[in-house]
């Protein structure tokens, strides 16, 4: 379990999650006001993966939302 809070003003810097440590599936909950999480596309898909779609995109999180991510 992993908990994050930023102030209106906060953001988080490009990251790569740690699968070992937290899995491939990954959930979260926007509490505060709506939110831009943004997608890009930092190495080449893992062997057995393939990669669709554009390598960068915006989702909008709305307040009191949840999403997945795996």
């Amino acid at each position: 379990l992993h908990l994050l809070h930023l102030s209106s003003r906060g953001s988080i810097a490009p990251h790569v999650d740690n699968l070992e440590a937290f899995g491939r599936t990954i959930a979260g909950v926007s509490l505060g006001g709506d939110r831009v999480m943004r997608f890009k596309q930092v190495s080449e898909p893992a062997e057995g993966m393939t990669r669709d779609g554009p390598s960068e995109f915006d989702v909008l999180l709305e307040k009191e939302s949840a999403y997945v991510q795996s």
